[in-house]
């Protein structure tokens, strides 16, 4: 993670965390929650996405202002002083109109990503049809049962998936860059899962917070191993053997 988060105690830090599928956002938003300073709410945005950017401005000013009766049981916990919540950039119906309102509202901004995108193209599929079964696309640590066996997978439905997300992560990054100093920090899938509670921690005194114990809510649904979950995987393995992807596969 690089640059300090700025400190401004005079008012409630607004964070929000920007990222696309299968990088560790409902984790970290777990976590988040579990300091009694913070509350971090999902991607709300994305459901009134079909109502145009005003409805999204509208949600975001009630809900950054302590003021505005925003009814929701974690906003309201004591002592709060981080007001934050997840959203990916394709479910914000005016990009253009949401980097000037981070930009005037003095909104923070956490970046998380996976440095392996083949890994998270398997997971991305493996959890759509996760969601297809049980109508979730994450697991609690109680629903280990429903972790979706190995099966096999279209070569040209992975091969699809692959370069939608390549699409949306280049959109992504390309809108961080035009953030300028509201972008504090990133955070790689991979660095959290290595190291939760120090990764939490960290992420708390960057956000100017004692660090608290924090116990991982969500449970991997796919195994660091793909071969363990694609029945096809040499198949798909080789279709990418001479590509720049070929390492994702080891």
């Amino acid at each position: 993670m690089d640059n300090e988060l700025r400190s401004n105690t005079a008012t409630m830090k607004k964070v929000i965390l920007l990222f696309e599928g299968r990088t560790g956002s409902s984790l970290f938003g777990g976590l988040m929650n579990q300091h009694p300073n913070i509350c971090f709410l999902g991607e709300e945005l994305a459901g009134i996405k079909d109502q145009g950017w005003q409805a999204q401005q509208i949600w975001m000013d009630e809900y950054f202002d302590p003021d505005s009766g925003f009814k929701d049981v974690r906003r309201n916990k004591e002592k709060l002083k981080i007001l934050g919540f997840k959203i990916k950039l394709r479910d914000i119906a005016d990009p253009i109109r949401f980097r000037e309102y981070i930009l005037a509202n003095d909104i923070q901004i956490i970046h998380m990503y996976r440095k392996n995108i083949v890994k998270q193209t398997l997971s991305s599929i493996r959890a759509m049809d996760l969601a297809k079964s049980h109508g979730v696309y994450n697991l609690d640590t109680s629903q280990a049962d429903k972790i979706p066996e190995k099966y096999r997978i279209p070569l040209q439905y992975f091969n699809n998936i692959l370069l939608w997300i390549i699409g949306c992560e280049w959109r992504l990054r390309e809108f961080i860059a035009s953030l300028d100093d509201s972008l504090n920090f990133r955070m790689s899938y991979e660095e959290l899962i290595s190291d939760i509670q120090g990764m939490a921690s960290n992420v708390f005194r960057k956000l100017r917070l004692e660090p608290v114990e924090v116990i991982p809510e969500q449970i991997k649904i796919t195994s660091d191993n793909m071969e363990d979950a694609i029945e096809n995987y040499a198949e798909i393995k080789g279709f990418y053997s001479d590509s720049v992807l070929a390492g994702d596969f080891d």
